[in-house]
């Protein structure tokens, strides 16, 4: 699959239902900021989009888990211990 493949892909992709209403639109927020870069073909996302996913996410104990996963994919060193 191309990347292009991979642009058309995610835009027919929706947010789940049931998540609490500022995380989803901070992840269709994110998910529509990546389709922008990958279309316009720039070398970055703004670091706000990021920010912004990453501080809703962390407000939901439940979603820590995966907040984890991509501050790691990020290299954003993580401190684990009392939150």
């Amino acid at each position: 699959m191309s990347y292009k493949d991979d642009i058309n892909r995610i835009k027919n992709k929706k947010v789940i239902d049931g998540l609490p209403k500022d995380l989803e639109e901070a992840i269709q927020t994110f998910i529509n900021q990546a389709i922008i870069v990958g279309e316009e073909e720039l070398d970055f996302m703004p670091h706000e989009y990021v920010v912004n996913l990453l501080t809703t996410m962390a407000k939901y104990p439940e979603h820590r888990p995966l907040l984890f996963d991509l501050m790691k994919i990020m290299g954003i060193p993580i401190s684990y211990g009392e939150s």
